[in-house]
Order: C-alpha cells, then sequence, then structure tokens
C-alpha cells in the first residue's frame, strides 16, 4: 500500500511529462497486483500504455514488464508472453540492455513458472543472467538467486540450467551445496 502511494503521488508530479513516467506506472501496476487488485492493475496498465502510444513517448519496457506480470496473475499467459516477446523486440531495436531488458526477461521467467513452461522459463532466466551479469551488482546476483530458487521451489529441473550457466562464466550465488565431481560437474 505504501509502495501504491508513492507511485500515485510520483504520477501526480511527473503529470505525463517526464521520461520516469513509465517507471512509475509500472510501479503502480506491480503494487496494484501485489495488493491483489489485478482487475484494476490490468486496466491502469492499459491505460498508462495507450497514453504512452498517444504522446509518442519512447516505450516503457518497465510498464510492459508490469503489465505482463499482471496479464499473468489473471491466468492470461499467452497474453503476457506476447507482451514480454514484444517488449524483448523493442529492447532489441532500441539497443536497449542491461538492466532494464534483464528485468523484462526476470518477469518473462516469472510468468513461465506461473505458466509451468519449462521452455520459456530456460530461455527468460539465461537471458536474464546474461543481462544481470553486465552490471557486476551483488544485488542482481541475488535477484537471480531468488528466481532461480523459485523454479527450485516448483520443483523444475534446474540442475542442467545450472551448469549452462557455469560454463558461460555466470557464478551466481545459489545458496544450496555444491559437490565438484571428478570430471568438473556440478551436483547439486
Amino acid at each position: 500500500a505504501g509502495a501504491l502511494a508513492h507511485a500515485e503521488r510520483g504520477l501526480e508530479l511527473a503529470a505525463g511529462q517526464h521520461l520516469c513516467c513509465g517507471m512509475l506506472a509500472a510501479a503502480r501496476v506491480r503494487a496494484l497486483c501485489g495488493l491483489g487488485r489485478v482487475a484494476e492493475a490490468l486496466a491502469e496498465a492499459q491505460a498508462y500504455t495507450a497514453m504512452i502510444a498517444r504522446d509518442h513517448q519512447q516505450p516503457a519496457l518497465e510498464l510492459a514488464a508490469a503489465f505482463g506480470a499482471a496479464l499473468s496473475a489473471a491466468g492470461r499467459h499467452a497474453e503476457a508472453f506476447a507482451q514480454l516477446e514484444a517488449a524483448a523486440g523493442q529492447a532489441a531495436h532500441l539497443a536497449i540492455t542491461g538492466l532494464t531488458l534483464g528485468y523484462v526477461f526476470e518477469t518473462a521467467a516469472y510468468v513461465a513458472l506461473s505458466a509451468r513452461d519449462i521452455g520459456r522459463f530456460e530461455v527468460a532466466f539465461a537471458g536474464c543472467a546474461l543481462e544481470y551479469k553486465k552490471g557486476h551488482n551483488p544485488h542482481l546476483s541475488a535477484r537471480l538467486s531468488r528466481l532461480f530458487e523459485a523454479a527450485q521451489s516448483e520443483q523444475l529441473r534446474v540442475i542442467q540450467l545450472a551448469g549452462l550457466l557455469e560454463e558461460a562464466g555466470l557464478h551466481i550465488s545459489l545458496g544450496l551445496e555444491q559437490i565438484q565431481t571428478p570430471g568438473g560437474g556440478m551436483v547439486v
């Protein structure tokens, strides 16, 4: 509720005229979802997306990710994936990488978990890991670890994915006991 109040105040101050409007709208949509007000979150995400398009503002990828998460929370996973794939396409077109694209991939991975789509989860998780790695930031590694743990709690087989990440040079703290095998592999 506090996050919602801050996002709303920020939107009042920005009044659609500031670049951060998309980020504030995304925060508002995420807060509404967090409060269980999914229908309202969807309506707000649609309205903000239309406003940004109408005003010819640069696409707000954070808002697109929040919109995808709201669609998923409403059980509309196919639409969520379409929204997130479009956001990733916009990022590629605009040469946006790093934290913003990583967040889109992170959201897509959580949507894939919710939809129990292992293939999409693996692709989104790997994309998230590659983008977050660019930041060399322990907070991003922690986010990635939480995502990995969420997959484990859904009982997805993530050992192969962990091995692939290690081979790619991505070393994330998984909070797990790891045993090196004689061939250099890892058993979790």
